[in-house]
């Protein structure tokens, strides 16, 4: 999700390592940004989404008198969102930077948000608000896990309104956040609320992820949970139906193994669901054949995987 780009800061410079006309220019907080002139957005597989990895990458790189990058060296982050951030900034190129009309050499230190932002461009975000963000929306998932809905409902709230105060790239913040609010009514049955809720996972969804997205899929199957709950039960197998092709074609589109265990898992409860609407509203032999379709899907129940709340199982 999109939707998501690098956001560029120079949150400390490297001390100058020469005297005199050797000296290394010192680049200050926030020209960097203004000298980018090309810039590349770093990667988000979906492995990473499905495992939420996100935080800060630290990169300390050398800008050549023509403003080209060289000698990247991560400082900090998580490996795997590293090697993305230092794919990205090897491709970026800057404006030349002066000294007294003359082109120089420089050094810097560069932060790569993850999930990545919009632009090069965009103003730091307060760090104070995601840590307050992730440290509460932690919260409402561990009582939702713990069965503590009515616990988890509140914060899950705040989570919602400490969301919308994130940049315009925190769309996947938004959406967990949504998400978790659903699932928090939900296992309350409060259903009409959880729908409302679900929706809004949907909409962020669909403007922050790729068509064939599992987060788009996993949207649809909880939306479907509510309109049935909301005895919509039409609208539901609409729903349904779209989680089971975008889980489909997300499972083809993968070639990890982990993510097509995870897709193929949640395909399958998917039809269980569909199945169970369907007989209920008296349609047997469809029932039966997802139900046959289901039973066709071989899963690995030992793989460890995300919160799926809101479920009808």
């Amino acid at each position: 999700m999109r939707v998501w780009d690098a956001v560029l800061l120079l949150a400390f410079v490297l001390a100058p390592v020469a005297s005199g006309a050797g000296e290394k220019r010192i680049v200050p907080d926030g020209e960097a940004a203004a000298h980018v002139v090309r810039w590349v957005k770093p990667g988000y597989p979906a492995l990473a989404r499905v495992a939420h990895l996100q935080g800060d990458v630290i990169v300390q790189v050398s800008i050549s008198k023509a403003g080209a990058v060289g000698n990247v060296r991560v400082k900090s982050g998580h490996p795997m969102l590293s090697q993305l951030a230092v794919e990205a900034v090897q491709e970026w190129r800057f404006r030349p930077f002066e000294v007294e009309g003359k082109a120089v050499s420089v050094e810097a230190l560069l932060k790569i948000q993850f999930p990545p932002g919009n632009s090069a461009e965009e103003i730091k975000e307060a760090p104070e608000k995601i840590e307050e963000f992730s440290r509460v929306i932690s919260a409402c998932r561990e009582d939702i896990l713990d069965h503590q809905p009515a616990d988890a409902e509140p914060i899950c709230r705040n989570a919602v309104a400490l969301a919308a105060e994130l940049g315009p790239h925190r769309q996947l913040e938004r959406l967990e956040a949504f998400q978790q609010a659903g699932h928090s009514l939900f296992l309350q049955s409060k259903f009409a609320g959880a729908l409302e809720n679900y929706q809004q996972e949907l909409r962020i969804a669909g403007e922050a992820v790729e068509p064939h997205g599992a987060e788009i899929a996993a949207a649809h199957r909880h939306v479907g949970n509510g309109l049935w709950s909301t005895g919509r039960k039409e609208d539901a197998r609409v729903e349904y139906e779209q989680a089971e092709n975008i889980y489909a074609a997300a499972e083809t589109n993968t070639d990890s193994a982990f993510l097509k265990n995870e897709y193929a898992k949640n395909r399958k409860a998917v039809l269980h669901d569909h199945a169970t609407l369907l007989r209920q509203m008296g349609q047997k032999e469809e029932a039966e054949f997802l139900e046959t379709q289901a039973a066709a899907i071989v899963v690995n129940s030992g793989a460890k995987t995300g919160v799926k709340g809101g479920s009808r199982e």
